[in-house]
């Protein structure tokens, strides 16, 4: 019984001098906020169809190259932390979202992109985003020509081939085309 009460003595003794020590250091910063987890569908939703409209309408011109009006769309921590104007997004709210205001053609000052309007389905798959909360993957958003750039030799961007089997020392433990493989 008194090995317990000295190692219970012990014990917030060492804690309070490891806690003194770290904030002594400042390494007993607050922790930051972890990114919201997503429902795979909202996410499956981000990927298949908000995604293609990022970075095919809104990177080029708000990416990791470029930024007019100080604006990024290629990230969620970007899109919620917005531009010169603010936020981009409110998630939850489409109609105090500047994105999807600019989209809509709702100001006359800020359209979206600017030369022409989106297609009316990429404005509501937009607006149901932001509906969701804004839902966003771990991998980063690209414009067409970064991709290009990006990944010309790496294996997943290759066409598919059907290559011929290799030649065989002993076809006689080959039982598929596969097992010539390995």
């Amino acid at each position: 019984m008194t090995c317990l009460n000295t190692k219970m003595r012990v014990l917030p003794i060492t804690f309070a001098s490891c806690l003194a020590a770290a904030c002594a250091t400042g390494a007993a910063e607050a922790p930051k906020p972890a990114a919201p987890a997503f429902p795979p569908e909202a996410v499956e939703f981000f990927e298949k169809q908000v995604r293609p409209i990022l970075a095919d309408s809104c990177v080029r011109c708000h990416g990791a190259q470029k930024q007019s009006s100080g604006l990024r769309l290629d990230s969620r921590a970007a899109v919620l932390e917005g531009g010169d104007n603010g936020p981009s997004v409110v998630p939850g709210d489409p109609d105090k979202s500047l994105l999807v205001q600019a989209v809509r053609y709702a100001h006359a000052d800020v359209k979206m992109p600017p030369k022409t309007k989106l297609p009316e389905a990429s404005v509501q798959a937009l607006t149901t985003w932001v509906k969701l909360g804004a839902p966003w993957s771990s991998v980063p958003t690209l414009s067409a020509a970064d991709q290009d750039k990006a990944a010309p030799g790496h294996w997943a961007f290759q066409p598919v081939k059907d290559p011929s089997a290799p030649p065989l020392k002993d076809a006689l433990w080959v039982r598929s085309p596969i097992d010539a493989f390995v």
